[in-house]
């Protein structure tokens, strides 16, 4: 996981390696240097945090994909109390 002043750039476990502009994420884009690059891992690998910034990201938004999805590709079982 790096990111820098132009790209959020993230290695899946299984070496695919996306890579978005920081621009598609204001509030990235706005952040100093200093606290895009202190970023996290957290949420069993699904998710990315930026203490300072107070900001989170699910891997799921940089794949396109629902959180359900991520989970259910993590082995996780979803439940649900919507009828």
């Amino acid at each position: 996981m790096r990111c820098d002043d132009e790209w959020l750039t993230v290695t899946l476990s299984n070496g695919r390696v996306i890579r978005e502009p920081i621009s598609a994420h204001p509030w990235l884009a706005a952040a100093s240097s200093a606290a895009r690059r202190t970023v996290e891992i957290v949420e069993f690998g699904t998710a990315l945090h930026w203490p300072e910034l107070d900001e989170d990201m699910g891997v799921n938004e940089l794949l396109g994909v629902s959180e359900d999805e991520i989970a259910r590709l993590a082995g996780f079982t979803i439940y649900s109390s919507r009828p």
